[in-house]
Parts: C-alpha cells; structure tokens; sequence
C-alpha cells in the first residue's frame, strides 16, 4: 500500500501519465472539504434550522401523510385536527396550522433533556419522528435517540406484525349497537389471535345515559372518544358473551413493516380524546387514521355526511388492504343451534348442571340417547361459560373452573363428534343494503292522486332486506315523509321520524326476551287533507314475538303514546293502545308484511285512531327495493307503489 502511494506521488511530481488523475483527485476532495467541514461545525441550532429550511423547501407540512399523523380533515370552513386534546399538539396552533405544528415539532425532537424521560417528544411522538427523519436526511444523520423506556418494554411485549380488522356484529336486543364498533386487532407472529390486543376508540361517559339522552348526545358530540389498546381476549369476550354479538374478522395484506409503522401512530394517540359523534367523527371513521398511517399512499377518507361501522369495511375493500374475511357466531347462537338438536329434557338438564343444582354425571343415567346425552353436555359446557363471564365475580371463577371441567370431562368419554349448524352469519354485512335511503312513491289517498318522497339517513327498518342485517331489530334516524298533491298543488309534511327504534327478539329456550319500541317524532293527526295538523309525539311500548314457519315473526306490545301541539283541549294528551304485526319472507327476494295499530286518547276530541298496512317488498338487487302498499285509518285509505334506492 505505502509504494503504490509512493509511486502516485512520484509520478505525481515527475510528470507521469497519473498526476492528471492525481490533481484531479485533488480537486473533489477540495469541494467536498467545505461540506464535510460544514457537517461537522454545524451548531444544534443550526441543525434544527436547516432541518426547518429543508422541510418547508419540500413543503412537506402539505403532504397527506402529515395531515394523517395530526387527523386532520379538510372541514366545510377549514382544514383542522379532529383531536382535541391540547397535549397532541407541540404548537399552541398546532390544530389549525399543520405548518406551525412541523416546526414545532421538529424543534421539540431534537431537545436534549435527559430529564425528561418517557415525556420525551421523541417518546411521545415516534411515529412523527421516523417519518421527518425518513424525509428530512439532515435529522436523520443528527437526531440523538431518546431513552424511551415504557415505549420500547410495551413495544416489544405486543410486537405487533399482523392486523385485522373486526366488525362486531349487532347486539340483539339492543338495536342502537347498529351505531356499532370497529376495531383492529394487532397479532404477533405465530401467535393465537386471541394473544394479540385489540386497538380501538369509542365514546366514553355514556353508559348511565337513557336511549333517547344515548342518541342525542352521540348526534351532537356529547361524548369524548378515546383511544385504547387491551388484550384482545377481553374485547372479544365483551362482545360474544356478554353482548351476545356476532364478529366478522376482515384480515388485512399490510406487511410487518407497515404494522408497525401503524403501531407508532396508535402509541401517539394515548392520552388523547376528540368530540365523539355517531354519524361521523365515531369508532369507524376514526380508525381509517390508523389505517392510513400504516402504508404510505393509501387514502380512504373523505368527507361523508355520515359514517357507520360497515362503511369501515367497505373502504378497506375498495382500498385493496383486506385480504380474507371470517365470522365467528355469538356464544348465545351457539347454545340455540345445539338446543335446536336437543329434547327439552336435554335442554333443562343442561341448564340445571349450568347452576350445579344437578352432577354432570346424571345425564349419563338419563334416558337420553348418547348423541343427545353429548349434545346435553356440550350445552351445559357453553351455559357454564356463558353465565360466568355475564354474572358472576372473579371470586366464584374456582367453582365455575372446577363445574366446566367436570363437563369437558364427562364429554371427553363420549366418541359423538360436536358438529352443529349455526345459522345466520351466511351473509357478510357489507353485502346488505347501504345504510341511507331514497323511497319515492306514487298512489292515491281516497280519490286524490299524490307523490310521496320519504328520505332516510339511517339506518334499516321492518320493509328492508333483512339480508347482512338483523331480522328482528330496526333503527331509523332522521326520516321525513313528504307528500305532493298534484291536483291540489299542494305539499305537507306527513311525518317526520326522528328516531325509532324496534326490538322484536323473539325468546327460545335459552334466552327469554321482551319485544320493545320507542320513537320520538312529528306525524300528522288524521288523513284529512283539508284539517291537516301536524303533532309531536312520543311513544314506547312492550311485548312478545314469536318465530314462525319459513323465518318469519309475529309481535304483540301494548304501547303508550304523548302527544303534543295540535290537539283541541290543551297542549298534550295522552293515549293507551296496541300495536301487532308479522312478516314472511319470501326467499331472498321479498318480505309481505302486515302491522296494525289502534290507540285511545281519552282527552282529545278524536279520541280513537286506527291504522292497519299491508305491504309486500321485492328486492331486485341488494341496494333496491319495490313496494307495493295498501294503507287504513279511520280518516282514510291509500294505495301506493313506491321505488327505493339505498346508499
């Protein structure tokens, strides 16, 4: 080595063939020599403003990855953060100013105060950190990392390389759920999905709140939303045992470094809340910002007048992320699909061993066949789990671990296979009908010929295509009915349906269950064209259904109505009644439906009010539907067809 230099330099200074190269060798290392000198005597101020220079160079406080780490949503005004917590931002303006908020951020990356801790910005904000020293090669080269001690334990205690994406299914029961959940499950590498944790946001402060006050106060923002990561077994027992919902996992194609780049993001998102809204800014549409922040490029968000838990799965669908899909049914479907197999002395020796009020051993003595003893005992297995995780305390979980462990004992014994048809989860919920809907109809009331229009923002009612939805629960929120009279030319507002809500669960051997409905709304008094009045009312009322043949149900609820404004005596009345109907499904196709009600106001001077409907359904394709109608009151009867386009 030290003769070839020397042979350089002799040539060099000879006049060799090699002192061109020589000189000019010398000649780049004299131009870079000012930049490696600059490198190095660069002060941190001066680091800190060259990264600013060339970030603003690059403009990259406008990039779309940017305004996915701060939320931000262009607004009908502005272009702001959902987030409202003011410790998410490092710039007083950092809500409003994406700008003010990368500078102040990168300033705050490079402090150098070891006491700080995990409080570190670098700690708090690890996302951010790696996507500015990805873009910014000058941070990149002079960032000293940060101790972050909890961010790197907890880090690799989830160690997060898969994600899928779960849609808890319907409540039943409980038809408010269908303003649903959305969650994302974060999954190590070859490990069970029931290791991983579960990643979610959702309101808090509501579960002391009546239905009505429920409603309103998720319409209008009422709620904080909150961000949360917990072991995925505990949301997922929440959800099929205790609610007794449905779950559709949706797998996602993100790679292990896509995961964790999302994983970086949803640790920035502790500790923060936003205003919590039902019909847009909720569970669903919240974690499309996780999403995003997983793979650069992808856009699902825009701007919707409202948004729902499935729209959740049919952004990730179209944006190409979802891989597989799979369902898992309900413990209580479980329990009805084995009962459905049993003898009813199955079913009550199972329930009987499920409260240790009889020995497992005394299904073997029973009469029973052995494949329905093992039914009995598989029956028994999920009422034990069941009731534990619904009402019992961690104090009698020895007693439930020692009663289920009998059982599974006891089934061992038996060589019967548990293989038992679960229906219901045939149809994916994205496959059902949108949530919004368009219904025009044409008719005549008595002799007059009328145009109906009758919007809907959400959600699904009794004339829908039960397909991807509950068959026997029913939401409807903002639903105006507007009638046109052309001979008359005149319009009226027939009703106005602010929300309704309709329970009709039938109960079975498992379960016993009241039918129920509440609505809150305007309607007109009577039929009457020329004496048109329009009332506020409210009403709520409770029941039975029953199933019947071919999927069908029948109810029975006695209601009680208030009504105000309108009224001849006064300003509110009061009436009792009852309301009762049943529908059949005719395959995939159609629905005939038949609902009558009649009511009693004592106080009023049209004391009684009457209304029957028949109705059948025809649903070409999954977001259209063609109905036929005929409608009695006492004041009048209509006949319509009526076209309706869901979306």
């Amino acid at each position: 080595m030290l003769s070839a230099i020397a042979k350089l330099l002799y040539f060099s200074f000879s006049g060799g063939v090699a002192r061109p190269l020589f000189l000019l060798l010398i000649l780049v290392f004299c131009a870079l020599l000012p930049l490696r000198v600059l490198a190095v005597e660069l002060s941190p101020l001066e680091v800190i403003e060259k990264a600013i220079e060339d970030a603003e160079n690059k403009r990259l406080y406008e990039d779309y990855y940017w305004e996915v780490l701060l939320h931000y949503q262009d607004g009908w005004f502005s272009n702001h953060s959902l987030i409202d917590s003011p410790s998410f931002f490092l710039s007083p303006k950092g809500k409003t100013d994406k700008k003010s908020e990368m500078d102040a951020t990168i300033r705050a990356l490079f402090s150098e105060d070891t006491t700080l801790g995990d409080s570190h910005p670098q700690c708090l904000f690890p996302a951010r950190t790696a996507w500015l020293s990805e873009n910014l090669p000058i941070m990149k080269e002079n960032l000293k990392k940060a101790e972050c001690l909890q961010f790197d334990n907890i880090t690799s205690r989830i160690d997060p390389t898969k994600l899928t994406l779960v849609l808890p299914f319907y409540s039943r029961g409980e038809p408010a759920t269908a303003f649903g959940h959305t969650l994302l499950r974060l999954e190590k590498k070859n490990s069970a999905p029931l290791l991983g944790y579960s990643v979610t946001y959702a309101a808090s402060g509501y579960e002391d709140s009546m239905v009505f006050v429920y409603i309103l106060k998720g319409l209008l923002g009422g709620y904080d939303g909150k961000y949360a990561v917990d072991p995925y077994s505990k949301s997922i027992n929440s959800y099929t045992a205790i609610e007794q919902r449905d779950l559709w996992e949706y797998e996602t194609n993100l790679t292990e470094e896509e995961v964790k780049r999302l994983y970086l993001h949803v640790w920035e998102l502790s500790y923060t809340a936003a205003d919590y809204y039902f019909l847009d800014e909720n569970c669903a549409y919240n974690l499309l910002f996780i999403l995003e922040a997983g793979r650069y490029g992808l856009k699902l968000r825009s701007n919707y007048l409202f948004f729902l838990p499935i729209d959740t799965i049919y952004l990730a669908k179209a944006g190409g992320i979802i891989a597989r899909q799979k369902s898992f049914p309900s413990n209580l479907k479980k329990m009805e699909s084995i009962a459905s197999t049993l003898p009813s002395k199955g079913v009550k020796l199972a329930k009987q061993i499920s409260r240790s009020k009889i020995s497992p051993e005394e299904v073997r003595s029973s009469d029973l066949t052995q494949t329905e003893q093992a039914g009995t005992l598989d029956l028994a297995g999920e009422l034990i789990r069941y009731r534990f995780q619904k009402y019992s305390s961690e104090d009698e979980l020895e007693i439930y671990k020692a009663l289920s462990y009998d059982v599974s004992f006891l089934r061992s014994s038996y060589s019967v296979k548990s293989n038992y048809e679960i229906k219901g989860l045939q149809i994916p919920p994205e496959d059902g009908h949108k949530p919004g809907r368009l219904k025009l109809s044409t008719g005549a009331r008595d002799e007059s010929f009328f145009l109906r229009f009758a919007p809907r923002l959400v959600f699904h009612s009794l004339e829908d295509n039960s397909a991807g939805y509950l068959d026997d629960s029913f939401v409807e929120v903002l639903s105006p009915s507007v009638l046109y009279f052309p001979e008359e030319g005149r319009y009226k507002l027939e009703q106005l349906k602010i929300a309704e809500i309709k329970s009709l669960v039938a109960s079975s051997v498992i379960s016993s269950n009241i039918a129920w409905k509440v609505s809150l709304g305007l309607e007109e008094e009577n039929k009457d064209i020329d004496n048109y009045r329009l009332a506020l009312s409210v009403s709520a009322g409770g029941g039975l259904a029953f199933k019947l043949p071919f999927e069908g149900l029948f109810w029975f609820l006695a209601e009680v109505e208030g009504r105000g404004k309108g009224s001849y005596r006064g300003y509110f009345y009061e009436g009792i009644g009852a309301s009762s109907g049943f529908f059949i499904p005719t395959g995939n196709f159609g629905k005939f439906i038949t609902e009558g009600r009649y009511m009693y106001f004592p106080n009023h001077i049209d004391d009684r009010k009457t209304d029957i409907s028949v109705k059948y359904a025809l649903y070409p394709s999954q977001n259209q539907a063609l109905t036929a109608e005929g409608a009695f009151s006492r004041k009048a009867s209509e006949f319509s067809l009526s076209y309706t386009l869901y979306f």
